[in-house]
């Protein structure tokens, strides 16, 4: 299928990323809603949660680029179709140097799935074509990430709580730093 109003060779790193209502947005782009489908704590992963996200993006809708606190995802679409664009960060085990790897950006449609490596940079994520995209993210995490929560706890405030965890957006980081914002 073609998306002719897509941009495969947009620059990343020249999307505008606004706060909007208190929360981080593409400007211009609607925002993604996200719900937790499941958590687990399975005993053959250790010290690791099973975090299962459902997100649903309007069409148009964009992320900024953001991380996922060290968690490996396996995403897959269910309805619609999702641009999405990583940069994978690899050390080699011989020389420890570090390369990063542009994954390009790829249009992915129902019953595709892509991976995201622990430390994954989430650089390009938005919904293409005139219908509403769905999808489910299964993270794998340090429970240490959501230390201090309870993970049983499936209120609408503890679903923000972890989602807040596991999402790191990148102008948030940057805003913090000392000396900004």
């Amino acid at each position: 299928m073609a998306f002719p109003n897509v941009d495969l060779n947009l620059r990343w790193e020249d999307q505008n990323v606004v706060k909007k209502d208190g929360q981080w947005t593409v400007d211009g782009r609607p925002t993604v809603s996200v719900a937790v489908s499941h958590v687990h704590q399975p005993p053959n992963l250790p010290n690791n949660t099973w975090l299962g996200l459902l997100v649903t993006s309007p069409p148009n809708a964009a992320t900024p680029p953001h991380t996922h606190a060290g968690a490996a995802v396996v995403a897959t679409v269910i309805k619609g179709h999702v641009l999405n664009q990583m940069v994978h960060t690899r050390v080699d085990p011989t020389t420890g140097e570090t390369r990063k790897h542009d994954s390009g950006a790829k249009v992915y449609g129902p019953g595709e799935s892509w991976y995201e490596a622990p430390g994954c940079h989430h650089v390009r994520s938005e919904t293409v074509g005139d219908e509403e995209a769905l999808f489910i993210a299964n993270l794998v995490l340090s429970t240490d990430v959501l230390k201090g929560l309870d993970v049983s706890a499936r209120s609408v405030n503890d679903d923000f709580a972890k989602i807040g965890r596991v999402f790191i957006i990148d102008k948030e980081v940057e805003e913090q730093k000392p000396g900004k914002g």
